[in-house]
Parts: C-alpha cells; structure tokens; sequence
C-alpha cells in the first residue's frame, strides 16, 4: 500500500519555482542570442561597407592605369576634397581598349580611323562647357554651367580677355607658363596653321597640307575625334561615375562629349581626396586616392592608394 509521504511530485511552489528559473534562464538566453544577432548584423554592415569601398576604389584605380592621360587634378591645382566645401574629383580619359557597342570599333576613337585623340575640337572634351562638363577643374568658380568660352578647356578664363582661350597647344611645351602642359589646344592642335604638322604627311596620301588647319589628321574632316572623359567625384555623400558612351544618350541628335552614362559607384562617402602627385618626369603621372565609407553608427572604412597613369 503506498503511503502518501512518499510522494516525489512536485508541489506547486517548487513547480512555480521552477518555471521562475526556467523563464529566468530563457530571458538571458534570448538576450545572449540578441547580443549576437546584433554583432553578426553589425559584422554584416561593416563587410559590406568594405566591399563597397574595395570595389569603387578597384574600380577606380584599374580605370585610371589604363587611361592615356589625366585630366584631373590640374598640376596647378593638386589637391582635390581636401576642404568641407571641396568635392574630390579625379578624371582621365578613356582606354582604347572599351567597346560598349560592340561594333569593333574602340569608344575612344570617335572617328574610326584606327587613332586615338588626334583631331580635337577647340573644346577638347567636346562637351559644350569649359573644362569638363559640370565640375569645378581649377576650384576657383565653382561648377562651370555656362557654356559661354567652352574653348577654355583649363577653366582660366578672363572676361572678354581671348588671351586665356585656346592658349596652350600640342608640343610638349607650357605656353601659357601655368604650370601644365598642352592642356588647353585650338582646334588647330599644334597651332602651326597646317593641316596636321607642317610638312609632315600625316595620313600617308603623298599630299601635305592639304586641308584645313583644324583637320589635324589630314582626313577630310575637323575637331571629329576628342577626349572621351571618364570622371570619379563625390557629391552630397556619394561617389559617381561619369563614363562617356558612343550613342546619342542625350538625344540630341548627335554623338559627342555631351554623351555619357551617370550612376553612384558608392554611398555613405565621408570623404574623397584626390592628390596629383609631383614627380621628376613630365610623362609620369600619379594620384594619390583616400576613400572614406561612414556607416549608421559612425564606423569609419577607409582606403588609400596610389595609382599611376600608363601614359601613350
């Protein structure tokens, strides 16, 4: 016969008891699996901010080691987003390798003809503005949106002054003493009042000379084949690309500078600095690039690099 006594079953503060530890050890099971919920979400946001500064600086740094020039920073004005009111920029021109139309013909080279940059129009870029479309070159003026003297392809211009217009030519030398090179051409590229070089048979027909000045490549035609410009800059905390494309993008009913493809390479940029590095060769040219990616709790990622031009 059983005697009551002996009973094991819980009573029902010892179940009450219980249930208070085991809710007790499940809050701090939750809480632990929160903690960690919230680090590998933290872990996540921080990965990704690194991916994305890896792959807009990847991105740039290719770009610019297979331009054959750079465009910016000016020489006489290295540094770029150094300042809260400064916005970094950096930008060269295009490879002739890139075919987006698939055509077999390079983006590069806007006439076909096999070469690259060798009949630029009085406005370099081609873009209706001076300097490059949209972007402040010298950090004087601001943003040039005017395309009033866009022949002033180094942003140097003075007021009814035509001295600051089309003032330094093709010939390795710097003309207008300002401390860069070749960097503002006429139509007529080597300013010589020769079809191409004088007295140098450029396309190879026996005939020298035998067009107008501003035909440089002696084909027939003038100012068909400019600098394609691909631009990197920071605005309102994002890093953009700028990369010129060989259609009628804006609809305008031709294809020339002013045509090209805009989108954000990256967000969250607190800062974009580009520096022209000086060095002993003319023909040598590096930047220096820092990218800094902030993320919603104020972590900083941050990546820097040097890059030099491959140059012709």
């Amino acid at each position: 016969m059983n005697n009551p006594s002996n009973n094991t079953g819980l009573s029902l503060v010892e179940l009450l008891i219980s249930v208070s530890i085991a809710g007790l050890i499940m809050l701090s099971i939750n809480g632990m699996l929160a903690m960690g919920l919230q680090s590998a979400q933290a872990t996540q946001k921080k990965n990704a901010l690194t991916r994305q500064a890896q792959f807009a600086m990847n991105l740039m740094v290719k770009t610019i080691q297979e331009s054959p020039r750079l465009l910016l920073p000016l020489a006489n004005s290295p540094i770029r987003g150094d300042t809260a009111d400064d916005h970094g920029v950096v930008a060269v021109t295009l490879n002739h390798i890139r075919d987006l139309d698939g055509n077999g013909i390079a983006d590069a080279d806007n006439d076909g003809d096999g070469l690259f940059d060798e009949d630029l129009p009085d406005d370099a870029n081609n873009d209706g503005r001076r300097g490059i479309a949209y972007i402040d070159d010298d950090k004087k003026y601001g943003a040039e949106l005017s395309s009033f003297f866009n022949n002033d392809d180094d942003e140097d211009f003075v007021l009814f002054v035509n001295s600051n217009r089309d003032e330094d030519w093709i010939d390795g030398v710097d003309n207008d003493n300002d401390g860069l090179i070749d960097e503002d051409p006429p139509a007529d590229m080597n300013n010589d009042g020769c079809s191409g070089a004088c007295d140098v048979d450029e396309d190879g027909d026996g005939n020298n000379n035998e067009d107008a000045a501003e035909d440089d490549d002696e084909d027939g035609q003038s100012d068909e084949d400019w600098y394609d410009s691909v631009v990197f800059y920071e605005k309102n905390g994002n890093l953009y690309q700028r990369t010129p494309v060989p259609w009628d993008e804006n609809t305008d009913g031709s294809i020339t500078g002013k045509d090209h493809i805009e989108s954000i390479l990256v967000e969250n940029v607190s800062s974009f600095v580009v520096t022209r590095l000086t060095t002993d060769s003319d023909s040598t040219q590096i930047v220096d690039l820092k990218l800094d990616l902030t993320n919603t709790e104020g972590e900083i990622f941050s990546l820097n690099t040097q890059v030099r031009i491959r140059g012709f």
